[in-house]
């Protein structure tokens, strides 16, 4: 069962919300008063329904009776329990929580936004030039391998129009073909490196898609500037601790026109019911996402 809606998104309320209890739950005075509203609260989970719009593709806004700080007070796994009576009894799908909410989920029943990045790549890229005033030819990519499909959607959005490009990867003989057919049509003989390694590489913008918590900062050039796709906090502390020299953004604010949208409703809104979409399937999302003229506003570091 479905609420027929393309994504729902699921917030605490805010302080001055009224929370909805029956009438004769306010006029309960004192303790007694606060004692039967909490046992209602728990018992009923009554939510506030509302729609809302993201790129012109209606979901659901879903408030909870409690605001964070009195949910709070209850241990985690009854959160949990709350919030996972809610979306089976609103039969919700795609699901979109307020940050704090996060941690009492399990991660695959939410949306992470981490498909927007990939989606966006090249105007990444494109931000971090202008920012860094790199001239598309000084622009010297590495690419990072994550071992997986992203590499080649990766490539496939940068690959043209370059003068450099290395790939750092535990699997070289795979981008055989790749370098073959790239010199074939660009010219450009690229250089795939096999880790380990025992120095630093040449480039200027790091692109890392490594979903493993290695070490490979270590290898990356001085003074380089390090895209993270993976949203990996063990990284961030390690590269932002470890190299000083770097400038890392893994955070990527988009906006729809002037308004920055959460990469997470921004995503749900994009794959609307589907629950699942494969990096390779992302390019067939770039025509709704130009007619929506989304743009980068900016990149930064984000804690997660």
């Amino acid at each position: 069962m479905t609420n027929g809606y393309a994504y729902t998104y699921l917030i605490t309320a805010g302080q001055n919300q009224d929370i909805p209890v029956p009438a004769y739950l306010e006029w309960l005075p004192g303790k007694l008063g606060n004692y039967f509203r909490e046992k209602y609260l728990y018992k009923k989970l009554p939510v506030r329904k509302e729609q809302m719009e993201v790129l012109q593709v209606e979901g659901q806004k879903l408030t909870l009776p409690y605001t964070y700080e009195s949910l709070k007070k209850f241990p985690k796994e009854d959160i949990t329990n709350i919030l996972n009576r809610i979306i089976m009894r609103e039969g919700v799908q795609n699901i979109v929580v307020e940050k704090k909410l996060e941690p009492y989920l399990d991660d695959s029943l939410l949306i992470d936004g981490r498909l927007l990045p990939y989606l966006m790549i090249r105007e990444g890229t494109e931000w971090i030039c202008n920012r860094h005033h790199i001239d598309r030819r000084g622009f010297q990519p590495v690419v990072v391998d994550s071992g997986d499909s992203d590499t080649e959607y990766v490539l496939a959005q940068i690959g043209q129009d370059l003068n450099f490009l290395t790939i750092l990867t535990s699997r070289p003989e795979f981008f055989e073909e790749y370098v073959e057919q790239l010199y074939a049509q660009t010219g450009l003989m690229a250089s795939v490196l096999t880790k380990p390694l025992y120095g630093q590489i040449q480039g200027n913008v790091v692109l890392d898609l490594n979903k493993a918590a290695d070490r490979d900062y270590r290898y990356y050039p001085q003074n380089a500037i390090v895209l993270e796709l993976t949203g990996m906090e063990k990284k961030r502390r390690d590269i932002m601790a470890k190299r000083r020299d770097i400038t890392f953004y893994n955070r990527f604010d988009i906006a729809d026109r002037d308004k920055i949208i959460d990469n997470r409703l921004l995503q749900a809104a994009l794959c609307g019911e589907c629950t699942w979409i494969s990096k390779c399937e992302l390019e067939s999302m770039r025509p709704e996402a130009e007619e929506f003229h989304l743009k980068i506003r900016r990149l930064s570091s984000e804690m997660r």
